[in-house]
């Protein structure tokens, strides 16, 4: 057999990642813990996929939906944003993406947030309303 193991079938002459491997994929659910713990706010259910729980994280001003890789880089995915997007508006919430690279080394941050330009005009307006 050739390829990933999908199924968590034995196989010998492993090629590529085992994407259904948990243990050694990146750890998905501490990070939407520490977006939680940092932001104040609260993690969803099902990280977002149960229906009427959007988004992984929900505060008082966003949306956030996390995404990280052990490596040091990803594809971003406008279907990500897309989606947080329209589950923001519905919430009358501000989308957030939250990324992390915990392949990263000092002194390159490993956590990055992406927010539509807009809003951070607006945040920074608010922050230095002289400038």
């Amino acid at each position: 057999m050739s390829g990933p193991n999908y199924l968590g079938k034995e196989r010998s002459g492993k090629k590529g990642p085992d994407y259904l491997d948990r243990d050694t994929g990146v750890n998905w659910k501490q990070h939407e813990k520490d977006i939680a713990k940092r932001s104040g706010g609260k993690r969803r259910a099902a990280s977002g996929a149960a229906p009427g729980q959007p988004g992984d994280t929900k505060d008082m001003l966003f949306l956030r939906e996390g995404k990280s890789t052990k490596g040091a880089g990803m594809s971003l995915n406008g279907g990500w944003l897309a989606k947080i997007t329209s589950e923001a508006i519905a919430l009358n919430k501000v989308p957030l993406v939250e990324l992390r690279f915990a392949g990263q080394v000092e002194p390159t941050p490993t956590d990055w947030v992406l927010i539509p330009a807009a809003e951070f005009e607006a945040l920074k307006e608010r922050a230095y309303p002289d400038g």
